[in-house]
């Protein structure tokens, strides 16, 4: 396998109310946990291989890596976006100023500078999240050997879980391995190497 086996993940939580044993829809992505279930860290560990072999990098993003890390990466991407979202928003608002009558309410950018802002990071956020997703695709999607690790790890692996913690392994390959950990009702992937590591920043 190419490169150090940890995964660089790379996203702010968009949550909205949902039903308490649902996790929370995370930038419009909603949580499949019927089709892409986490309630065990090996059948994480499948819905990870399964989403890395559908190409589907925005669920992988949103609902299986560590939320934590994901939302610190996010903030900190957004920073880079956000005067251009600012500045954009301010323009539309000035033109939408000029013809009220034809601006549909949803559409409109508010006066208010709290809600201002809040439309403006929820912007940057999204951007963000789009790039955080293309960082994914090129670590996890253009090399099979990952796949492969990942299929076998949830068919064979050994894993050792404490109940809120789980460290992933082959008896073929013990220096590899793969962690995780608890996140409400589901096993979401860290972003770890050792043990003793703390998550990478």
């Amino acid at each position: 396998m190419r490169g150090a086996f940890v995964i660089v993940m790379l996203t702010a939580a968009g949550a909205v109310g949902q039903s308490p044993e649902l996790p929370p829809d995370r930038y419009g992505v909603r949580a499949e946990v019927v089709l892409y279930p986490q309630e065990t860290s090996r059948l994480a560990v499948a819905t990870l291989a399964a989403l890395i072999e559908r190409k589907k990098f925005e669920y992988l993003t949103a609902q299986v890596f560590d939320p934590a890390v994901v939302d610190a990466r996010i903030a900190q991407r957004a920073t880079a976006f956000l005067p251009g979202v600012e500045k954009r928003l301010d323009d539309l608002r000035a033109r939408q100023r000029q013809r009220p009558a034809g601006v549909d309410p949803i559409d409109r950018v508010p006066d208010d500078a709290r809600r201002f802002s809040e439309m403006a990071q929820e912007q940057a956020n999204a951007l963000a999240f789009k790039e955080v997703v293309k960082d994914v695709k090129s670590h996890l999607g253009e090399y099979p050997e990952h796949l492969a690790y990942f299929r076998k790890l949830a068919k064979d692996g050994d894993f050792a879980d404490t109940g809120t913690e789980s460290v992933a392994s082959l008896k073929t390959d013990l220096e590899r391995k793969l962690f995780l950990k608890k996140d409400g009702v589901r096993w979401v992937v860290e972003d770890r190497q050792a043990a003793d590591a703390a998550p990478k920043k």
